[in-house]
């Protein structure tokens, strides 16, 4: 009997026990769910989403990602328009679309997002002087094919023999037997065909301008055939306007033999320039260019010139020259730069007779031809060795004589009427850039 007590008793104990321990278990709440973005990048481009969510989330995002335990509450997904360089100038400009923002993060469920990037624009340009009465644009897809191309825009500016782009992207010309120089930004060159003058620059201390560059503090400086070395301050450019007079002159103490013909800077800040009325080039150090008297150049190079017409250092510091009417592409190093003296060009190209210089993107040297309206494309493999060299593209252009060229890698290529183009936006205003772009 008292067997049977006890043994009720601990069982209704044990029971009681269980049902109170089984009252008392409870289950935490989920306060995480899970974002998937599915990102699909464009070729060769970076692509950059932001995410910004509840309690301050932010987050960039490169590629698609997951993230497994992000906080309940409502996403913004955003995607940065991306671009990647073009071989030749500028880049190509692609734009993101996003499809599924805002998400919305439930407990324990997985939100989806989708971004595309689709080809928008591309953005670049050459731009050639027709030494008789104009300057053109040509796109960087016509650039990549052989043949005859037409020009997409012009301007007409007498005889031109100067082209030079400021820090803002504006396009500067001169007008060789002018003394005005022309402006024009680059929404102007976003407008359609001829291209409106910007704004004008007039100067007493201009008479013959040629070939023109900028240096690191936004100085214009012009290779005046007759004046000498004229250089118009970052204010004076930014204003235009009416009988400016240049903020600094340097002319050469052989003043009666100079013609100035081109310039160009090095690494240092030091002007380079081609003296055509003497055949040789000269360096004017940083420290000189303040000078307002006859200097005698830092440096002096005398060699096989004869009308030494473009000047322009690669990366390597060397300096090259388009030996017009010796119809040679020259090249000379920094030691024989800093020797000065009679050196011969370390490398000697026959080619046309040339008279515009440019580099573009993969380190190709483009030369424009006065006598046969062309353009000739020289690769870093072909500057490496002397003599007959066949350029690795021949394009004819719309040019009777090509002077001075440069690439634009601001504003955007009008369009090609005679081929498939990109879409081509914000015509009427200045081409804005990525928020990122290739390295």
């Amino acid at each position: 009997m008292r067997v049977s007590s006890l043994y009720r008793t601990t069982f209704g104990f044990l029971a009681a026990f269980a049902f109170g321990c089984g009252s008392d278990k409870t289950t935490a709440p989920i306060t995480t769910g899970t974002l998937a973005v599915t990102v699909s990048s464009p070729p060769l481009a970076p692509s950059s989403v932001q995410l910004a969510g509840p309690g301050g989330f932010a987050q960039t995002l490169m590629a698609t990602t997951i993230i497994p335990h992000a906080p309940l509450g409502s996403y913004t997904i955003t995607a940065d328009s991306t671009e990647r360089p073009d071989s030749i100038v500028g880049e190509t400009v692609f734009t993101g679309s996003v499809v599924g923002s805002p998400a919305v993060v439930s407990a324990g469920d997985t939100a989806k997002v989708s971004v595309t990037y689709a080809l928008d624009h591309e953005r670049g340009a050459l731009w050639a002087s027709d030494v008789s009465n104009s300057v053109n644009e040509y796109g960087g897809a016509q650039l990549r094919t052989p043949g005859a191309i037409h020009r997409l825009a012009t301007t007409p500016v007498g005889v031109s023999n100067g082209l030079a782009f400021d820090g803002n992207g504006d396009m500067w010309v001169s007008h060789l037997y002018s003394d005005t120089l022309y402006a024009y930004t680059v929404a102007a060159r976003n407008s359609p065909s001829p291209i409106p003058i910007s704004r004008t620059l007039d100067s007493p201390s201009l008479s013959v301008p040629e070939q023109m560059a900028f240096d690191s503090h936004g100085t214009l400086w012009v290779a005046d055939f007759n004046k000498g070395l004229v250089g118009f301050s970052a204010v004076q450019v930014s204003t235009g306007g009416h009988n400016v007079t240049a903020a600094y002159s340097v002319v050469d103490t052989i003043v009666y033999t100079q013609g100035m013909q081109a310039i160009t800077f090095d690494s240092a800040g030091n002007a380079w320039v081609s003296e055509a009325g003497a055949d040789q080039l000269v360096e004017f150090s940083a420290a000189q260019l303040d000078q307002a008297q006859p200097t005698t150049p830092a440096m002096r190079i005398n060699s096989q010139f004869a009308d030494p017409s473009a000047l322009t250092f690669d990366t390597h510091g060397n300096l090259w020259v388009a030996n017009e009417l010796h119809y040679e592409l020259d090249m000379f190093t920094p030691a024989q730069l800093a020797a000065g003296g009679f050196p011969l060009p370390t490398i000697a190209i026959n080619t046309v007779r040339p008279a515009g210089l440019a580099w573009d993107n993969n380190g190709n040297l483009w030369v424009g031809d006065k006598d046969e309206g062309q353009l000739h494309e020289y690769t870093p493999a072909q500057l490496t060795a002397s003599g007959n060299v066949t350029p690795a593209r021949v394009i004819t252009v719309a040019e009777v004589q090509v002077g001075p060229i440069a690439f634009d890698k601001w504003a955007i290529a009008h369009p090609d009427t005679t081929a498939p183009t990109m879409k081509r936006i914000n015509a009427s205003v200045s081409a804005p850039r990525a928020r990122h772009s290739a390295p």
